[in-house]
């Protein structure tokens, strides 16, 4: 992946959230992925 592909991070952090997305308890890791996708697609 090259540096500053925002699509290819934006897909990075989608594959991410499927797998980490339905967990009971929201750890920072997954709060902050949420945050970053929406700051590379908006």
């Amino acid at each position: 992946m090259r540096l500053g592909n925002a699509d290819a991070a934006a897909e990075a952090y989608r594959e991410v959230l499927k797998h980490w997305g339905d967990t009971d308890i929201e750890l920072d890791l997954i709060i902050d992925t949420r945050e970053r996708l929406v700051r590379q697609t908006s």
